[in-house]
């Protein structure tokens, strides 16, 4: 088999959380786990009062882009780029459509990486990073001549990994609870052969504990983690979906190429609208959701949540 420029795939995560309703995501994969092509995928997504207010995405061809880590710099062309310096994040996206400037700042007293790795049954591997999971994020995002001013909670991480994913993950399900000074970032990843993964990490400002020795239950109304001799649960109070995605992740298969390509390039030019969701439905074979939860802890303090899932 010939691999696929993406059979080592990888993505860099940011998003903020403002008190203001603004909501972002910002994603680049520069080796994306979804595509067949040779390309670089900056995702932007905009939420505001729980609902989709803009997707732009810029793609650029993976020979062009130049990507160094300790400290980060990913740099695909002049004018678009995320550049670390010490514990700084700087991300710049513009096109003809859309200029962005963001400033994370890693706010943890003692700044340091935890990682998760999967080993799956034939050496492949899922790999997690939680980089920065406190951040004060500042900036602007500017279209259609509205300006968007993005002041909130920051979050920051990268995944990555080899061999096709949609073969070895069946679901996968991770969220953030901010319960008060308290961050709570749960992983749960069942793989093809009905194994779980679960990881749990614990962030205040003086740094951060993980332990996969855990059990994560969630239900509509309950979310528990259940350590060897503690447990620590919220009532889930009301859920917003505030998205769910429908795309096409290729099997990486010679014999299919041609028929997956397809596919994709199809997808791409199929509206992200609830009018087209059937059509979507029909080339798509993998479902991402996004939402937000409000909840409180065994104590009675309100907290919100921010949970995505995949399914393949």
């Amino acid at each position: 088999m010939i691999q696929p420029p993406n059979y080592e795939w990888r993505w860099y995560y940011f998003d903020v959380h403002s008190d203001d309703g603004y909501d972002l995501v910002v994603i680049l994969h520069d080796r994306p786990f979804m595509s067949w092509f040779p390309i670089v995928i900056f995702d932007i997504k905009l939420y505001y009062r729980n609902k989709v207010k803009l997707h732009h995405y810029l793609t650029f061809p993976q020979s062009a882009v130049n990507v160094s880590s300790d400290p980060l710099f990913i740099r695909c062309d002049g004018e678009n780029h995320i550049r670390q310096d010490e514990q700084n994040f700087f991300i710049k996206a513009h096109d003809a459509k859309l200029d962005m400037e963001l400033i994370f700042t890693n706010l943890l007293a003692k700044p340091s990486t935890l990682s998760k790795e999967i080993r799956f049954h034939d050496g492949h591997k899922f790999s997690w990073k939680i980089i920065a999971p406190f951040c004060a994020v500042k900036g602007k995002l500017v279209r259609k001549k509205e300006t968007v001013h993005i002041k909130g909670k920051g979050y920051h991480d990268s995944n990555s990994g080899s061999g096709p994913l949609r073969r070895y993950i069946k679901n996968w399900q991770w969220g953030k609870y901010y319960a008060g000074d308290t961050l709570y970032i749960l992983s749960r990843i069942q793989d093809r052969q009905a194994k779980t993964y679960p990881w749990a990490t614990v962030c205040t400002r003086d740094g951060c504990l993980s332990d996969d020795r855990v059990t994560i239950q969630q239900t509509p109304t309950n979310t528990e983690i259940l350590y060897a001799d503690a447990s620590i649960r919220f009532v889930v109070q009301r859920h917003l979906r505030l998205e769910q995605i429908l795309f096409f992740v290729p099997s990486f298969r010679d014999s299919v190429q041609w028929i997956e390509k397809i596919r994709e390039v199809l997808l791409a030019f199929i509206p992200d609208r609830v009018g087209f969701q059937f059509v979507r439905r029909i080339f798509s074979n993998t479902v991402y959701e996004r939402r937000k939860t409000f909840f409180t802890d065994e104590a009675g303090n309100a907290g919100k949540a921010f949970r995505e899932s995949m399914r393949f």
